[in-house]
């Protein structure tokens, strides 16, 4: 393992960063995990007065979507813990691919990165032309 190229204030600020990004997701994850657990359909119907039809809370579709934004804010989450845990190891900004250091451009665009753009890139052509 390479040593870590990144001043203590530098790692300093991705851990603030990425703390904070563990604090958002995690409301963001609890509050679709909440939206995910409403009922839809018609247990999901209420009724405004008892001469008004009932409508829907919540659809299918709704709920499907709700569940891959919890999905994707969950992977999220565990990705930015185990930053966080590499950045405790001193194993934070090596990529995991080839050892290299993980460009501060690319740490600064997604700070959990697991990878180098190279590696990244290798790995999923298309996913890395679109984020980074």
């Amino acid at each position: 393992m390479g040593v870590n190229s990144l001043t203590p204030q530098e790692l300093h600020h991705y851990r603030a960063k990425l703390e904070a990004l563990m604090g958002r997701l995690s409301d963001t994850a609890a509050r679709l995990e909440s939206e995910v657990g409403r009922p839809t359909g018609w247990e999901g119907m209420t009724s405004e007065s008892p001469d008004r039809e009932a409508v829907s809370t919540s659809t299918e579709g709704e709920e499907e979507v709700a569940q891959s934004a919890m999905l994707n804010e969950t992977q999220l989450l565990t990705e930015t813990r185990a930053a966080l845990t590499r950045l405790d190891e001193g194993k934070f900004s090596r990529c995991e691919g080839c050892d290299r250091t993980i460009g501060k451009a690319r740490l600064d665009a997604v700070p959990y990165a697991r990878l180098c753009t190279r590696c990244a890139h290798a790995e999923n052509p298309r996913q890395t032309r679109e984020a980074v």
